[in-house]
């Protein structure tokens, strides 16, 4: 079962082994702290599809969700098998999904 707090620990690990920096807090925003750039931003999507089987179009995106990891995190939970009511659920509280 995954947590908010599972999930973003992967996410972390996905965005340090992307960009080979540790991940920030989770509300940073990635694009105006300089932590990333539009080539890292891509490297961090393919990341996310083959880690999450997502298939990710610009028309499917909202831009404003990958702004933070916290928000890569609600998308990812939002366009998976987690339901985004549940990543939304208090700390330590399980995620329907697959550990």
């Amino acid at each position: 079962m995954y947590t908010r707090e599972s999930l973003l620990h992967r996410v972390n690990l996905m965005f340090e082994d992307a960009l080979g920096e540790p991940a920030p807090a989770p509300d940073t925003d990635l694009f105006e702290s300089g932590l990333m750039d539009s080539l890292e931003f891509a490297s961090l999507l393919l990341r996310i599809e083959a880690e999450f089987g997502l298939d990710l179009t610009f028309e499917s995106m909202d831009m404003d969700a990958f702004h933070s990891l916290a928000g890569i995190v609600r998308f990812i939970a939002a366009h998976t098998y987690l339901s985004q009511s549940a990543c939304l659920a208090p700390p330590g509280q399980a995620l329907v999904g697959h550990a």
